[in-house]
């Protein structure tokens, strides 16, 4: 695995002639296996920070439990396992904060809202840049 520019570009399960749905593609059968857009827009905690103060939308795709555990104020829940069917109250006129735990899984899902037209951005750090940095984090279903 070679890190470039900060993202990842992985060499196992590749296979560049692999089709969606057939062994060897992610999950969704979009991307071979390992793959990371390096055109990936991504913003720091600080920027995410700030727009949030300004209401920014904010996507978490960390799966349930995760989120339950504790989750940016006002995020929305969409597991990125189910990613594609929870897209109906994403919003396709503003940008779209993309977060996880950490900020791999938010490089992917961002990628892929952005090839489906969406404004989205992965937010380096993720989760856990947000509640190491001190920012309020909120525990349970609601989003609010």
């Amino acid at each position: 695995m070679a890190e470039v520019a900060g993202t990842r570009w992985g060499t196992e399960g590749f296979d560049p002639t692999v089709q969606p749905g057939r062994a060897g593609a992610d999950l969704l059968g979009i991307y071979p296996l390992g793959y990371y857009s390096s055109m990936t827009p991504t913003v720091d905690i600080s920027t995410l920070s700030a727009r949030h103060a300004d209401g920014a939308f904010v996507l978490d795709v960390r799966e349930p439990g995760e989120y339950l555990a504790g989750h940016v104020p006002g995020s929305v829940l969409a597991p990125m396992s189910r990613i594609t069917s929870a897209l109906g109250g994403v919003p396709r006129d503003r940008t779209v904060h993309v977060i996880c735990q950490s900020g791999n899984r938010s490089r992917a899902m961002a990628d892929l809202l952005g090839r489906l037209g969406y404004d989205a951005v992965s937010v380096d750090g993720g989760y856990a840049a947000w509640a190491a940095g001190g920012r309020p984090v909120i525990a349970g279903p609601r989003a609010a």
